[in-house]
């Protein structure tokens, strides 16, 4: 599931959503504290040691931070909270796993029965995920590029769980996260005769619901379930 990322703006309905209304001058302000505070939850992914202390204690995380990425230390499926504030509300986060992708197909796949070689996985049709809709490049393109090297894009489809059913029915391959395909029914999968960047998942909560039991349950369970 790999994808050109779709830009992120503010909503001019935020106001309307959450329930809050807005007086004339302060729409600007709200959207920007919005725009900052995304930003900072965001920014939890690349720098997710350093966040917490000794004794279940929480450091904040914002400008005079000085929390530097942990990669080597196995970061990855640990439950390491932190929080961002942008001033009026506190956001807690904590780096889920760090995903990485795989070339999957159908199982009995006449053309790949094993890793293909680089010139074998350019010469395959490929399917791919554009949230926009239409885009048919992603970062396996820009990683093919690199190396003066294209592959043919058959299909372009909005969402993860449509290009599973596309791959699984068809001759089509997809580069695709390792847990989604991993144990699917009707899907194989092989490692990438190329490097291509994964990424990480955040899961975030407000500051004002981190101690509420059922919410401290849920988060555990999507942490182990991980």
């Amino acid at each position: 599931m790999e994808a050109t990322p779709p830009g992120c703006a503010g909503r001019a309905e935020e106001g309307h959503r959450t329930g809050r209304h807005l007086r004339a001058g302060e729409g600007d302000a709200y959207l920007e504290d919005r725009r900052l505070r995304l930003q900072r939850i965001h920014g939890l992914a690349s720098h997710p040691a350093g966040h917490s202390t000794g004794g279940g204690r929480h450091a904040p995380f914002g400008r005079s931070a000085a929390a530097a990425p942990d990669r080597a230390s196995g970061c990855a499926g640990r439950y390491r909270p932190g929080f961002s504030h942008t001033g009026r509300s506190r956001v807690r986060a904590t780096l889920s796993i760090a995903e990485r992708y795989v070339l999957a197909t159908r199982r009995g796949h006449s053309r790949v029965t094993r890793r293909p070689t680089l010139s074998q996985f350019c010469k395959l049709d490929h399917a791919i995920v554009s949230p926009e809709g239409g885009g048919f490049r992603g970062a396996t393109d820009a990683v093919l590029d690199e190396h003066g090297l294209s592959r043919p894009v058959a299909v372009s489809v909005t969402h993860v769980l449509f290009l599973e059913t596309v791959v699984s029915r068809t001759d089509l391959a997809a580069v695709m996260p390792f847990r989604l395909v991993r144990d699917h029914p009707r899907l194989q999968w092989f490692e990438l005769p190329v490097p291509v960047p994964g990424f990480d998942l955040l899961m975030a909560w407000p500051e004002r619901v981190h101690g509420d039991p059922a919410r401290l349950w849920l988060r555990d369970t999507i942490a182990t379930s991980l």
